[in-house]
């Protein structure tokens, strides 16, 4: 079991970084022409503290997965967020109509497996055993191995006014 404290500095007794807990999701059905700087801008504008953003393959349906077709008509962005702004992220009001935003599903790997270009696909079904959603990722109880779940924990640097933050 893991406590991240929450109460005020008590003197010397205080943290030498900023915990801060994240958050991955899948924003799928975006127009092509839209980049990941212009997706991050978005976000910023609309105070959600982005921490990555990476454009990745459209999530395909069962059908297409079977058939081997990736969806050429739109992008879809694997966004890393501060925890904090999931509620913002998730605001319908946020997005224009039809644009898709849902947790990111982390597929398990085999050791072997950990450098796969599927790594960067967001995968749709829900029933599959091998995925892990990304709010299920700091749920003890979600992840049997340590390597089947992301759970990085970011800490800001404060030397520069907590504005920056290592590696996600």
């Amino acid at each position: 079991m893991t406590v991240i404290g929450r109460n005020a500095t008590h003197g010397k007794i205080s943290a030498a970084k900023l915990y801060v807990a994240k958050s991955v999701y899948c924003v799928d059905n975006v127009l092509k022409d839209v980049s990941e700087s212009e997706m991050v801008s978005f976000l910023r504008r609309n105070g959600i503290s982005v921490i990555t953003c990476h454009a990745v393959k459209p999530r395909r349906s069962a059908w297409q997965r079977h058939r081997g077709i990736i969806p050429d008509d739109r992008v879809a962005f694997r966004v890393c967020i501060a925890r904090e702004d999931s509620s913002r992220l998730l605001s319908e009001e946020l997005w224009p109509a039809h644009v898709c935003v849902s947790s990111w599903r982390f597929k398990k790997r085999d050791k072997e497996d950990r450098h796969s270009e599927e790594d960067t696909e967001a995968e749709m079904e829900t029933h599959d055993p091998d995925v892990v959603l990304s709010d299920q990722v700091n749920d003890e109880n979600s992840c049997i191995n340590s390597h089947d779940c992301d759970n990085t924990i970011i800490y800001e640097d404060r030397s520069d006014g907590g504005h920056g933050s290592e590696t996600c």
